[in-house]
């Protein structure tokens, strides 16, 4: 079984007295383990597609399943069990407390789950080591680099052990180098932890750290693209 399936999906919003259909009838596969970047230009639809995988709005038409689970028959709570338990974010603002250290930011997802102290610093510490980043652990957002930031915030969607982790434009705001290293981690994590890696991003090159292209053009995937695993990515 896939772990994620998309099959015909629409998404129809109200805009005025008109309708804007920002997805028109998409439907591909991910199995389990892959690294995939979602590319396109503005308003084809890549967002609206993410915010449907991340369980954060719901289509118009048609079906969407991760681990066999459709998300229709989801209500609200279930949807929050779902993206809790299944699913991981990395956003390109990277969107940490400016209040509390590294290893807090990190906790932040045990504590909705309702993990003791123990054990949210037992798992936001190994976390922190899959990124590199434990001898930052005590470290504000204000004191570290925006790349250290973005490996606090993947930390932060690992610590809950996902199936898959989105990342919704992870380099966006981050230097040429920076998003390298970045890119580069995420390639690492996924082929030595075997999490899904989904990725929105604009950046041609970053995109090709992947091992899989879809792109969207007006609602509709222009090309899905299997790239050769060997090729160098540095």
């Amino acid at each position: 079984m896939p772990l994620i399936e998309v099959e015909q999906l629409r998404r129809v919003y109200a805009s005025g007295r008109r309708e804007v259909e920002a997805l028109s009838g998409v439907s591909f596969q991910v199995e389990a383990g892959e690294f995939v970047s979602i590319m396109g230009p503005s308003g084809s639809g890549k967002s609206t597609l993410m915010n449907v995988m991340g369980c954060l709005d719901r289509p118009s038409e048609g079906d969407y399943r991760i681990s066999g689970q459709s998300v229709s028959q989801l209500d609200t709570a279930q949807l929050a069990d779902l993206r809790g338990g299944e699913i991981g974010f990395v956003f390109q603002t990277f969107n940490l407390i400016p209040t509390l250290d590294a290893r807090s930011n990190v906790e932040v997802p045990l504590v909705y789950r309702g993990f003791g102290s123990g054990e949210r610093s037992k798992w936001a510490t190994q976390a922190l080591q899959q990124v590199g980043l434990q001898d930052r652990a005590d470290h504000l957002p204000a004191e570290l680099s925006g790349g250290e930031q973005q490996r606090v915030a993947l930390a932060r969607a690992l610590v809950t052990r996902p199936s898959v982790v989105l990342a919704d434009e992870p380099t966006g705001n981050l230097d040429s180098d920076t998003s390298e290293s970045i890119m580069r981690l995420l390639q690492d994590i996924n082929q030595r932890t075997g999490v899904t890696i989904i990725q929105v991003t604009h950046d041609e090159h970053m995109a090709r750290f992947a091992r899989r292209i879809i792109r969207l053009r007006d609602g509709l995937i222009q090309q899905d693209e299997q790239l050769d695993p060997g090729a160098v990515r540095a």
